[in-house]
């Protein structure tokens, strides 16, 4: 089984939010410009849904694995279909220096309400 797309933070037991939160804060650790504990904190919490975040988390580490095997400087991305917007926003926290374009074709909630966090 998977992870019910319907779990929020706010959902879990304090055992496993503090997993989760290690989590976050080590992959924070890396970047001098990345703080997750506090973005996601400064989410409202029906935005905080654990699959999307988890999701989100693979598929920034993948980018990270491409930015690192790519030879040429990367000076732009484009999230296209990003829903959430997740992974464009932790990209361009982590890496201040790419410009990122997060593209869907219906704009979310969660999208501005993320937006707001993670710029802020």
């Amino acid at each position: 089984g998977g992870v019910d797309p319907n779990i929020r933070l706010e959902d879990l037991s304090p055992n496993k939010r503090a997993m989760l939160w290690r989590l976050l804060q080590t992959t924070s650790e890396a970047h001098d410009t990345l703080d997750m504990p506090r973005m996601i904190s400064a989410l409202p919490p029906k935005y905080v849904r654990v699959k999307e975040l988890l999701e989100s988390l693979l598929v920034f580490g993948h980018f990270e694995q491409l930015l690192r095997k790519t030879k040429k400087r990367v000076s732009n991305v484009h999230d296209v279909g990003c829903g959430h917007g997740m992974v464009g926003m932790l990209c361009a926290a982590a890496y201040p220096h790419i410009t990122v374009q997060s593209i869907d074709r219906i704009p979310r909630e969660s999208f501005q309400a993320q937006r707001r966090a993670f710029v802020e």
